[in-house]
């Protein structure tokens, strides 16, 4: 599908299309499970994200005006899973994520959730990774604001209130001009 208009128009057209077209929407019984098993709360504005963006942009691709090969974007939530392994993975990560240690965990997760914890105490929970090139750590709280932590940028942190506003700022490198889905457009 061609994507014309502003940047922001551009961003919701991929959100829209990427709905429309998606074909690995996971449980959310499942989902929860995944959240349970790790011991991490899944709260109500969790639920209604996944409900809403779980499964999406597998099997995505984005083009890009100033070249023919597609945009490095991944949008892995981590508690999409489709088999055991990756059930038992999500877990593994959540749990890294959540509660990290100095031990095994790398520093940059103890500094993001000791962020969050001192800011929201246990009421954020990780979502998974989403971004362009390099993809930012997404946690959300119970009022649905998404907070992002860029690695290259020190784990700066950056609050959205929307997918579609951190994905206007997160595609604004790369102008996507095109996307496909595996054999859709």
């Amino acid at each position: 599908m061609q994507l014309t208009g502003s940047h922001q128009e551009r961003v919701e057209k991929i959100i829209q299309f990427a709905l429309e077209n998606n074909k690995h929407k996971v449980s959310i019984n499942q989902i929860e499970k995944v959240y349970q098993t790790a011991n991490i709360p899944f709260i109500k504005s969790a639920r209604v994200f996944f409900e809403k963006y779980s499964g999406l942009f597998k099997d995505c691709y984005m083009f890009t005006d100033k070249k023919i090969n597609k945009i490095n974007f991944e949008f892995n939530l981590l508690a999409d899973t489709y088999n055991q392994k990756q059930f038992n993975e999500a877990v593994t990560e959540l749990n890294e994520w959540y509660s990290p240690n100095e031990e095994t965990s790398f520093g940059h997760l103890i500094k993001i959730a000791s962020f969050i914890f001192e800011n929201f105490g246990k009421t954020a929970i990780p979502l998974g990774y989403i971004g362009y090139y390099y993809s930012a750590n997404v946690w959300i709280t119970e009022d649905n604001k998404l907070f992002v932590f860029h690695e290259y940028n020190d784990y700066e942190l950056l609050e959205y209130n929307t997918l579609k506003d951190f994905l206007c700022t997160e595609l604004l490198a790369e102008k996507p001009c095109r996307i496909e889905f595996n054999n859709i457009c």
